[in-house]
């Protein structure tokens, strides 16, 4: 784990002069010794190869509609500071999520805070409910359509940690 975090730092740094050697070295050992245990266990998993391949399939999925939500969001958003009249409805949206998984929720709440314009307010435990804040809820047609969006993003999300 030391090998894999120098490595990357060296990438990252982009010179190898002596402080930034060290800095990497002292940081690479935090994260070898938080996290050695936790990869090592992950890698002496006997995943069946399907199952590991489904996995990675939808970690991408996950990854790549995250960067083009957040993209797409971050434009809207920001033709909404250039405008004259404001022409944006924010609103709180409640969605319910079907996800038990305490690492679904958490992973799912992140993406969508992640994505400009969205805040997830609050979640209720007991019924998995999302109170979140959209800067520009136009109808309830809009918000069932974007929990249409999440909801295919907590699918993919679930199937990652089942």
């Amino acid at each position: 784990m030391f090998v894999l975090s120098f490595l990357i730092w060296l990438s990252f740094a982009g010179t190898a002069t002596v402080p930034v050697l060290i800095l990497g070295a002292f940081i690479s050992l935090i994260i070898a010794f938080f996290f050695g245990k936790m990869t090592f266990r992950f890698l002496s998993l006997n995943y069946n190869p399907y199952i590991l391949a489904k996995k990675l399939f939808y970690i991408f999925l996950v990854a790549v509609t995250f960067i083009y939500d957040a993209y797409d969001s971050a434009i809207r958003v920001s033709l909404h500071t250039f405008q004259k009249k404001p022409s944006f409805s924010p609103g709180i949206v409640q969605i319910q999520v079907k996800s038990k998984s305490i690492t679904a929720i958490t992973l799912l709440s992140s993406v969508i805070t992640l994505t400009p314009g969205t805040l997830v307010l609050d979640f209720d435990v007991l019924h998995r409910i999302y109170y979140i804040h959209w800067i520009d809820v136009r109808s309830h047609e809009e918000a069932e359509i974007k929990r249409h969006v999440i909801g295919q993003q907590e699918r993919w999300i679930n199937n990652i940690f089942s």
